[in-house]
């Protein structure tokens, strides 16, 4: 978990200096999908922000953000997937596809043939 922070927190040091950048995790259980994004700069903060999108965007959210450091964002957002880790969602960078149902029954069953 240490790396993966530490990677993020350099990845975003470096893309900062070099203008706009924003940083994507995808965090999924299930057919529920959440997305972390950390935004330099930021629209609220002039660092940073931390974008929190759940239930498909119908809750957009950005719980924390930053006017001076952007470490600030990179931490917190680590938090974040920390805590969605904790309760079973499965997080990658960058946007990933929501999941196949878990059970193959559950699957929409192909129409009947008609003769």
């Amino acid at each position: 978990m240490r790396s993966w922070m530490f990677s993020l927190t350099a990845s975003l040091a470096a893309l900062a200096a070099s203008g706009a950048h924003a940083e994507i995790q995808s965090c999924t259980r299930g057919g529920d999908m959440r997305t972390i994004e950390v935004k330099t700069p930021g629209e609220i903060g002039r660092a940073c922000d931390v974008k929190y999108v759940r239930d498909s965007g119908a809750h957009v959210s950005v719980p924390y953000h930053a006017d001076n450091d952007t470490g600030f964002c990179s931490e917190k957002a680590g938090e974040l997937i920390t805590a969605l880790e904790s309760a079973g969602y499965v997080c990658v960078l960058g946007l990933s596809e929501p999941p196949p149902p878990l059970r193959a029954d559950a699957e929409e069953a192909p129409a009947p043939a008609t003769a």
